[in-house]
């Protein structure tokens, strides 16, 4: 499924523009085609901040992730599309911490 990007954003290898090619700092939303929210985030300086919350074209979440400046920082869930979770995990600057 084809998704419609948010007006004048950009995402190239994992850092997001804006129409200037200057680094994005807001939140970012991504939709599907039937207008269901893809991606809803936060991008600090071009790069993922945050939460970052991914959802099935259904509507249903698929993952919520946090980073800190871009690298995988804090806990992050997945879910199938039954919403049965089937991944947790917990990062410290890019690496998995825990179990």
């Amino acid at each position: 499924m084809v998704s419609l990007a948010q007006t004048n954003v950009i995402e190239r290898d994992g850092k997001y523009y804006d129409s200037n090619g200057n680094p994005y700092s807001r939140r970012y939303t991504l939709y599907y085609n039937n207008e269901n929210i893809k991606v809803d985030a936060t991008i600090a300086n071009g790069l993922p901040n945050g939460e970052m919350k991914l959802f099935y074209s259904t509507g249903k979440i698929q993952e919520i992730r946090t980073y800190s400046l871009g690298e995988k920082d804090g806990y992050w869930e997945k879910w199938n599309e039954k919403g049965i979770k089937v991944s947790e995990a917990n990062f410290v600057k890019c690496k998995k911490h825990g179990k």
